[in-house]
């Protein structure tokens, strides 16, 4: 609806500014021609232009309540799905990047249902994955205005039943950061017992040679 209106107030303009040229040259011709019905065409394309903006108007403002509702909607969805497993609030920043609350209407390229369906759609194939076969079940999806929302609708209850059954989420990329930070850490309480110190070295190796004297005699 909202690329309908803009579009056709586009081709109003468009009418009326030509019909405006028109007319003025028929007004600067020294022998005018008659106007043909110029100036009743011109008052019809105002009154068109007139209601085309108040509907463009009306248009903007069911989506910003829109947009007002499905943002309240989404927030309490996150709400529930953390406060429901007990996330941390790492997981509950994780969960609420991938279920954006935040919904864009100044953009007409991509919509809020595309982007959280890639973002979801990432999250199922990816740290909710159950198993290799997960990467052709759950397709990549393109931005693109859906022309329905069975996928979208299918891919947030996908992800319900997968958090409801691990009860928490997180990155790869953290998961594999806090593995690498414990090796480190076993590695260093595992250090060998054999390496001595320098200063160690260099005295016992000072004792040695005064416990045996060398045996050449001394030159007369």
């Amino acid at each position: 609806m909202r690329e309908k209106h803009k579009h056709v107030l586009s081709d109003r303009a468009a009418q009326f500014r030509a019909i405006q040229r028109r007319l003025l040259m028929r007004f600067k011709d020294k022998t005018p021609a008659p106007l043909a019905n110029l100036d009743t065409l011109l008052e019809g394309t105002y009154q068109q232009l007139l209601a085309l903006s108040e509907a463009f108007e009306e248009t903007e403002w069911e989506l910003e309540r829109t947009a007002s509702s499905v943002t309240s909607a989404t927030k309490l969805l996150n709400l529930l799905i953390t406060l429901s497993h007990g996330m941390m609030q790492r997981e509950a920043d994780i969960l609420e990047a991938c279920l954006s609350p935040d919904v864009l209407i100044a953009s007409d390229e991509q919509g809020w249902e595309e982007r959280v369906d890639v973002a979801v759609a990432h999250m199922l194939r990816t740290c909710l994955a159950k198993a290799g076969k997960d990467l052709g079940q759950v397709a990549t999806s393109l931005l693109t205005m859906p022309t329905d929302l069975t996928k979208f609708q299918k891919h947030i209850k996908l992800l319900c039943d997968r958090l409801a059954k691990t009860g928490h989420l997180s990155l790869g990329t953290e998961a594999d950061s806090e593995q690498t930070e414990v090796e480190a850490e076993a590695a260093d309480d595992e250090s060998p017992d054999s390496v001595v110190p320098v200063d160690s070295q260099v005295a016992e190796s000072n004792s040695s040679k005064k416990e045996f004297p060398s045996m050449v005699p001394p030159l007369t």
